[in-house]
């Protein structure tokens, strides 16, 4: 069974902003895949990954982070939003987070999330590994990523890809 990604949608950023939407996601694929190469404007500028603008506490996640030196695990339940990294970003460094989205279009199952974040820092940095879950059983038609505050910086890519079982 061949799996193909089909890119759904890209966002290059050309000026500083709060948070990218991509909206009116079509139901046609089995599952989505969001690569996000960020710079943030400053430290302690957490990215988040949030459905269907819902902001209500239905998000849970467990995390494995690690930072070359020392690692962790976090656990956290009731949640308004998914924590895409756990350590604190450099500020104006790219780094890159991946997000598979399982059976976002079932209107019937909650959706499972599996992500991670990376950011080398010549030679140091951060890894963070997780799972996540929104408790809705409603189909995902839109993803927001975003900020805990400041802004994700010009020349930020995202790109949304949907993945067809054929």
């Amino acid at each position: 069974m061949a799996i193909t990604y089909e890119p759904i949608a890209t966002t290059t950023l050309s000026s500083d902003t709060a948070e990218i939407t991509f909206s009116s996601i079509p139901s046609s694929y089995t599952d989505l895949r969001l690569v996000f190469t960020p710079k943030t404007q400053y430290a302690g500028n957490y990215i988040w990954l949030r459905f269907n603008t819902d902001t209500d506490a239905n998000y849970s996640r467990s995390v494995l982070y690690l930072d070359g030196s020392s690692f962790g695990t976090f656990h956290g339940n009731a949640e308004t939003k998914i924590r895409m990294n756990f350590y604190t970003p450099t500020v104006g460094r790219f780094a890159l987070y991946d997000a598979d989205i399982f059976a976002y279009s079932s209107s019937s199952a909650k959706k499972t999330i599996l992500y991670s974040g990376i950011e080398d820092n010549n030679g140091s940095g951060y890894l963070t590994r997780g799972v996540a879950m929104w408790s809705s059983s409603s189909a995902i038609t839109s993803v927001t990523l975003t900020t805990d505050g400041g802004n994700i910086l010009s020349g930020t890519v995202a790109t949304l890809y949907g993945i067809k079982a054929a």
